[in-house]
């Protein structure tokens, strides 16, 4: 028959106070990890007061630690959300210099919880799927402006299998994770031609035009789309379809230099789709559509 926690605690407790039967500090250490792994949290912290009485001396900062985790972890695993998540923040707390414990925290949590956000700020690199997925979370969270923000782009940037997943977001509907994903390639020295144009037409054709992102892509576009060899670059950066442009939408004098740049730039990118724009019930981009086709230069 297989004993309970609390008679396997009973039996484990038993043994550290009876003097002989644990003759070394290793067996101790042991007796305190067994009963945090069954749950025995108080029992355990007792059994790492009895090991410094008795020894001031006795290294016990990663026995800590095991005991902290194991807290968590079983406050977790029971269902005790709220509770395991402060401890979760402790432990980050007090072993933030703690590889082991920082990067538990990122392998045991859901990506979205604010505390594996503080626990990736602490490692040194990240050295899993789950720290990279995580990290990749947290980026565009930062949105380039929060104070943790090249922190983590620093240890995504350092992180070779981080290329490849950059390159996959560039085209990302959300805007934050845009501008993470060419902000990673730009700090790891790995964003090329290509990369720089995907991004900023995907700002240009995914943001309306009140964004100050989208201007600043229609800028830069400008200024590449005017040097030799623009329509072989433009190829090579396999531009995604010009199904929509969202700042065609809108009745504002900022778009009129959009319009120029499709017609200027893009206008094998936009001709296929002008036709089904200028049939539109939507006045605007309707209106819109007429001009670029009149503007556009013969096929």
């Amino acid at each position: 028959m297989r004993s309970s926690p609390r008679t396997a605690a009973g039996c484990i407790i038993v043994a550290m106070y009876l003097p002989g039967l644990l003759p070394s500090p290793r067996e101790g250490f042991a007796a305190v990890r067994r009963l945090a792994e069954i749950g025995q949290i108080t029992e355990a912290r007792a059994g790492i007061t009895r090991i410094v009485e008795g020894n001031p001396e006795a290294p016990v900062q990663e026995l800590v630690r095991d005991v902290d985790l194991a807290e968590a972890r079983h406050l977790w695993r029971i269902g005790r959300r709220p509770q395991a998540l402060t401890c979760y923040g402790e432990l980050v707390g007090r072993h933030r210099a703690d590889r082991l414990a920082t990067g538990a925290v990122v392998e045991d949590l859901p990506e979205f919880e604010p505390v594996v956000l503080d626990a990736l700020l602490a490692l040194p690199e990240l050295d899993s799927p789950k720290k990279l997925t995580a990290a990749w979370r947290w980026l565009p969270v930062g949105n380039r402006s929060a104070d943790w923000y090249p922190r983590l782009l620093g240890l995504l940037a350092a992180n070779p299998a981080a290329e490849a997943q950059a390159r996959e977001r560039l085209r990302d509907k959300d805007d934050g994770m845009r501008n993470a994903a060419i902000d990673v390639l730009e700090k790891s020295g790995r964003a090329g031609d290509a990369d720089r144009i995907s991004y900023h037409v995907c700002n240009l054709i995914m943001l309306r035009s009140w964004y100050d992102a989208a201007q600043a892509s229609r800028a830069w576009l400008e200024g590449e789309c005017a040097k030799p060899g623009w329509d072989g670059r433009k190829a090579a950066a396999g531009l995604p379809a010009f199904i929509d442009v969202a700042a065609l939408h809108d009745d504002d004098e900022r778009v009129d230099p959009i319009e120029r740049l499709l017609v200027r730039a893009f206008a094998a990118e936009v001709r296929p789709h002008l036709a089904t724009w200028r049939s539109s019930e939507e006045a605007t981009l309707a209106a819109r559509a007429a001009r670029m086709a009149q503007a556009l230069p013969p096929p």
